[in-house]
């Protein structure tokens, strides 16, 4: 199964202020670099990791519907959107839900044909399905008041998140795509507002659908600040006095890398 990302994510999982005082940075200076380089980490660690950090949309093709369950190749999967394929005549059809289940609980994320189903014909040339998914780390979330419920997630003061929505719209005055800070922490209830220690977001509506926000697991977060502070130090390094590639440069580079055989 081949696949790309069509939406990536709109935020790091670490804030700039975070990744300065993990490197007890205070100046402006180097804010655009220590940016570079937080998105390098991020990447490193999911590659390593094979796991999608934050919130993103991908496209999945395949060249036929034959097997009862198909694992999807990222992780954690949250939802899929849609599955398309070429019939007999290559016009392209949509399988109906009801013809498969999506199993979310699974690491990773499968879609498996529903009991007593068939999948449809397909016309089997290449890349004549395509499935459009969701995923990443995230959990979903009730709202009351000015708080939310996150069940299944500890949260920190000044976590950096982003909400989203599937199949509705999100409270009132939270909105996708925009930087959140965690306010307030009560076990599984938390605040947000738009600036680390400001002042909280009010919502006066619950919304519809189904919300979710950021909920990365701690140790990725950790990872990706020790990658970081890694990248930092070594940054512009040229250990063997040759002139060649220093060691943050290797790292970097071999993310995309391409080997011909």
């Amino acid at each position: 199964m081949d696949y790309q990302v069509t939406t990536a994510p709109m935020h790091e999982p670490i804030s700039i202020e975070q990744a300065k005082r993990h490197l007890r940075i205070t100046e402006s200076d180097s804010d655009n670099d220590i940016a570079a380089l937080l998105s390098s980490a991020t990447r490193w660690c999911e590659l390593y990791a094979n796991s999608a950090f934050l919130w993103q949309s991908i496209t999945a093709r395949m060249d036929n519907l034959s097997d009862d369950s198909i694992q999807m190749p990222c992780s954690p999967l949250i939802s899929v959107t849609s599955i398309k394929y070429k019939d007999a005549a290559g016009s392209e059809q949509t399988v109906d839900t009801g013809v498969y289940e999506v199993d979310t609980s699974s690491e990773p994320g499968k879609i498996i044909l529903a009991y007593n189903q068939t999948w449809p014909s397909v016309r089997g040339h290449h890349h004549d399905v395509t499935i459009e998914f969701i995923c990443g780390h995230a959990k979903t979330f009730s709202r009351s008041s000015n708080q939310l419920t996150v069940a299944g997630h500890l949260f920190r003061m000044n976590d950096f998140v982003q909400v989203y929505n599937i199949g509705g719209g999100l409270p009132t005055d939270l909105s996708a795509g925009t930087n959140y800070y965690v306010r307030a922490v009560s076990g599984h209830n938390i605040e947000l507002a738009l600036t680390e220690g400001g002042p909280v977001v009010a919502m006066s509506e619950d919304g519809t659908g189904t919300h979710y926000i950021d909920a990365m697991p701690r140790y990725f977060i950790n990872a990706i600040l020790l990658v970081l502070t890694d990248l930092w130090s070594h940054r512009g390094d040229d250990p063997d006095g040759k002139g060649g590639p220093g060691r943050a440069v290797r790292e970097l580079l071999s993310m995309g890398r391409m080997i011909v055989i």
